[in-house]
């Protein structure tokens, strides 16, 4: 459970951890497993059209609540401070699952993706609307949010073959536009989703 913990939002490699343990792959693959089974978390796979791609490549993880991720750090008494690498992942986490929630809440029928090219561009979430363009998502704790942090979602444009719709999801209150990215508050974004 501790290393799920630090593992949340991240790349699962189950080589590495199973180096880092001192057991097999399978082990790892199969404790993750689990806790997808029990509802304790969720993978969130990699974006590709094709499915032969999509299943070769490596999924993230998630726990079902920012708390529990807390909990098996034994930070919980540990202010999560903004401007802090421990406040963007818990920003990022809790985000991601109140729209996976949403999503679930109002039977939407999306799905969730992250996206990765090879050169580690990262897009934090890629939302499969049917009937709709995709929605590549990027998330940002920031209370103030530039050009600079929609650089992702302008530059892997091109990436997809089809149309998109992009957003970049902040605390920041101001709502711009940069390039073809909408800027927003996250509760904003959240109350127009339905």
């Amino acid at each position: 459970m501790i290393v799920a913990a630090q593992m949340n939002g991240k790349i699962i490699n189950y080589a590495s951890i199973a180096r880092d343990i001192g057991v097999d792959d399978m082990t790892i693959r199969s404790y993750f497993e689990i806790l997808e089974d029990t509802y304790m978390g969720f993978y969130l796979r990699a974006f590709n059209r094709s499915t032969r791609k999509q299943v070769k490549q490596s999924s993230k993880f998630y726990l079902i609540d920012p708390g529990i991720k807390r909990s098996l750090e034994r930070t919980t008494r540990i202010p999560l401070l903004p401007q802090t690498s421990a406040f963007g992942d818990a920003f990022e986490h809790w985000v991601v699952l109140e729209l996976i929630k949403l999503s679930k809440c109002f039977s939407l029928d999306w799905e969730f993706y992250y996206f990765q090219t090879k050169e580690g561009a990262e897009i934090d979430l890629v939302v499969d609307r049917p009937g709709q363009p995709l929605l590549l998502i990027e998330i940002k704790s920031k209370d103030k949010v530039t050009e600079y942090d929609a650089k992702n979602l302008e530059k892997l444009d091109d990436a997809f073959k089809e149309p998109v719709e992009k957003w970049l999801l902040s605390q920041d209150p101001l709502k711009q536009t940069f390039g073809t990215t909408s800027a927003m508050y996250w509760a904003d974004a959240i109350s127009i989703l339905p």
